[in-house]
């Protein structure tokens, strides 16, 4: 697991970009990134996800499940994926890092709580100007992070990001 992170944080240092804050209220598009259960249900997710759509908001929701195969179905705006996705290495495969590459996104909020490397590289590639999540020892992954020790509930993370995009006033 050790050279799986080595191989991130390499892969990572070498793809800066540039943040470009998004409030909540500017946010048209938003990919959302989760833990799947493993039933793969995810019924908190799918609430929220319908809240992001009541907000007006073109939503993409990915997860992942820490399985040889998924057994959800692939819709276009949500798709949970395993083991099967990645390589090796811990790598998405070729395909799903240029399906990331294919739309940009507004807002990338990432539901990771557990530091979930192969949801970290989902962030890492996905084409986002601005990057939400909880406070992780990466300096590049997220440009607003959450620190949250009390409560381990993506819910309350999703809160807490929605709160702060809400409250911060940039000029």
């Amino acid at each position: 697991m050790k050279i799986k992170e080595y191989i991130f944080s390499r892969i990572q240092k070498y793809n800066p970009r540039t943040p470009r804050y998004q409030s909540y209220a500017t946010a048209r598009s938003i990919f959302l990134l989760f833990e799947s259960d493993t039933a793969e249900r995810n019924l908190q997710i799918k609430t929220l996800v319908k809240q992001l759509k009541e907000d007006g908001k073109e939503v993409t929701a990915w997860g992942y499940v820490d399985k040889k195969q998924a057994e959800s179905a692939v819709l276009r705006d949500y798709r949970i994926l395993s083991q099967f996705d990645y390589d090796f290495w811990g790598l998405p495969k070729k395909e799903i890092r240029q399906e990331l590459k294919v739309k940009r996104y507004d807002l990338l909020i990432d539901l990771n709580m557990s530091g979930c490397l192969p949801l970290k590289y989902l962030s890492l590639y996905a084409e986002a100007d601005f990057r939400t999540g909880i406070e992780s020892s990466e300096p590049y992954l997220n440009d607003l992070m959450i620190n949250i020790k009390e409560e381990n509930n993506p819910a309350f993370l999703f809160d807490q990001i929605i709160h702060y995009l809400n409250t911060i006033q940039t000029c």
